[in-house]
């Protein structure tokens, strides 16, 4: 009987037409999305002001302090109040674990700058745990996940003969990345 139902509702509410308009009105939003968060980046495991401070203003007092050493140690010429849009964490608080930390940039050359930097981090004392990111929307992150795990698929399918030359490999920056076989 639900299933009857389900069939009746798509056969007399959804037209070919109406559900082209959803697609295309949900891939409008996807790509607005997107433009949106291209000149932002998400920083892993910065150090969070402590569970004491609650005031808001203190916490980000802190978390602008956090970015300008974070800057200065991966040798970039980042100045917070002319070059940076906004910051802010993301998710809840919770003890012993620093919330990502969003910023926006006001040019995406800045951005560029940062990121080409960002590999240096590894090499710094205390902030050798600390990762910077593309801010991905949800169908981005949603992506690089499928297409992880068809890697991974694909290389175990492989014959014997194969796996000695071939593997199955995602290539390219988080947010476009493909599957290649080398």
């Amino acid at each position: 009987d639900d299933l009857e139902k389900r069939v009746e509702g798509l056969e007399k509410g959804n037209n070919r037409e109406d559900i082209i308009d959803q697609i295309n009105q949900t891939n409008a939003v996807e790509i607005a999305d997107r433009e949106a968060r291209k000149d932002n980046i998400v920083i892993y495991q910065l150090k969070e002001a402590p569970q004491n401070i609650k005031e808001g203003k203190a916490r980000k007092e802190h978390d602008k302090n956090e970015l300008k050493n974070l800057f200065s140690k991966i040798e970039t010429d980042v100045d917070i109040d002319r070059d940076v849009k906004f910051w802010a964490r993301s998710g809840k608080i919770e003890e012993n674990n620093a919330r990502p930390l969003i910023v926006g940039f006001r040019e995406e050359q800045i951005k560029k700058h940062v990121m080409e930097h960002a590999k240096n981090l590894s090499k710094i004392n205390g902030y050798d745990k600390v990762s910077i990111g593309n801010d991905l929307t949800k169908k981005q992150r949603e992506d690089d996940q499928k297409i992880r795990k068809t890697a991974t698929t694909r290389n175990e399918e492989l014959s014997e003969d194969e796996r000695l030359n071939y593997e199955w490999r995602v290539l390219g920056p988080r947010g476009q990345r493909k599957l290649v076989k080398m």
